[in-house]
């Protein structure tokens, strides 16, 4: 299947967890399938169709955001979900997802998996099918996304009241 095409399917795949434990789609599901769809940019990204530099740098920025972030989620996720602190509530989540029928779980898991899919249009367009010079909007853009990214991650990693987090500083 060619790319965009494959978006969905790969998406929905990254949120299939989702089918045994709700969580799962929401949670590492979510993460999974901005990674994803960060890498399916990449992959397809033709660099040679612009001519300036700052139009490759913005796009290749956009596509690190999507990497970064997914990323840096699911291994906060992974981390809190394995931690001795979570796994009372873990296990009345799992509790609470068993009890569902299988069809409410997979209406979640195709439900998030389509919407992580949209996610990925503004990414397709911008890297894809625009051949617009970035703007000061989209530096902005940019600088708000890293800004945000070092926020969390260094809320993740230095937040003292972090229970969940396995190595600690």
């Amino acid at each position: 299947m060619d790319y965009p095409g494959c978006v969905w399917p790969v998406c929905i795949l990254c949120c299939s967890g989702g089918l045994h434990n709700i969580v799962y789609a929401f949670g590492f599901g979510y993460g999974l399938s901005m990674a994803a769809n960060g890498v399916m940019a990449s992959l397809n990204f033709d660099q040679t169709r612009f001519k300036s530099t700052s139009a490759i740098a913005s796009r290749v920025g956009h596509i690190c955001g999507y990497v970064a972030y997914g990323t840096r989620l699911f291994i906060y996720l992974y981390q809190r979900w394995g931690a001795a602190s979570f796994s009372e509530k873990a296990a009345d989540i799992q509790e609470r997802s068993d009890k569902m029928s299988l069809l409410a779980k997979a209406s979640i898991t195709l439900f998030v998996g389509t919407l992580m899919a949209t996610y990925h249009f503004g990414l397709y367009f911008h890297v894809m099918k625009s051949n617009r010079r970035p703007s000061p909007v989209t530096w902005l853009g940019m600088t708000t996304w890293i800004l945000g990214l070092v926020i969390e991650t260094s809320n993740d990693l230095f937040n003292k009241r972090n229970r969940y987090l396995l190595f600690r500083y």
